[in-house]
């Protein structure tokens, strides 16, 4: 067991059963839970975490190179995750699970990054996920949202970004202002914002008769 309740750094590597964070910490170097990791504090990841227990995630936290969830229990997000790696990684059934209205997911790495993890609002209108990645091609290989049923708060693809798609996208406000690519139909958006310097792809996966968004969406 691991109990950070004072502001600290490891410049080493840290595996540990259950990990509680209360206050600003830094792992510099890899980081590991085998148990239950519970996040209050402001915390930074330098290099690759691997959770094999569950993840609480609570206050603002930062990975800044790959990132792999627990496969079968969900992870919880109420704050802030920024995730500046190449690989994210969330195998259970729900992936990211967000259970507060302050939850968010920015993306914002040096090149190509993944994100190979569903992501599931507990309730419509909360979380913001946003693509601020300039330097290489964020793909979403999961559905971000649930069509039918709760949606995210904001799907934002910044200027000059390119976002790929590759599930079903379910939003209140979907904004497109860099290069976003949709690669299934069937998709949700109480409104679709596509700015200036925005471009939406319909992939040809998409054919004839599909509808793009289900019907009620608005585009502007």
């Amino acid at each position: 067991t691991l109990d950070i309740d004072g502001t600290a750094t490891f410049s080493d590597t840290v595996q540990a059963g259950i990990i509680t964070v209360a206050d600003t910490t830094t792992f510099s170097s890899t980081l590991t839970n085998t148990g239950l990791m519970t996040v209050s504090g402001t915390t930074t990841v330098t290099g690759t975490y691997t959770g094999t227990g569950a993840a609480n995630i609570d206050a603002a936290t930062t990975f800044s190179g790959d990132a792999s969830f627990n496969n079968s229990t969900t992870t919880l997000l109420a704050h802030t995750l920024t995730f500046n790696g190449d690989t994210l990684t969330a195998g259970a059934t729900a992936g990211i699970t967000t259970d507060a209205a302050a939850a968010a997911l920015t993306f914002g790495g040096s090149g190509d990054q993944t994100v190979a993890a569903k992501i599931t609002p507990d309730t419509t209108n909360e979380v913001i996920i946003t693509n601020s990645n300039t330097a290489g091609t964020v793909t979403f290989n999961e559905q971000i949202g649930v069509v039918g049923g709760a949606l995210a708060e904001l799907i934002d693809t910044d200027t000059s970004t390119t976002s790929v798609f590759d599930k079903e996208v379910g939003a209140v406000l979907f904004t497109v202002d860099g290069t976003a690519t949709l690669k299934l139909d069937a998709n949700q958006a109480t409104n679709v914002d596509i700015n200036t310097a925005g471009t939406l792809i319909i992939d040809d996966t998409i054919t004839t008769g599909q509808e793009i968004f289900t019907v009620g969406t608005s585009v502007v």
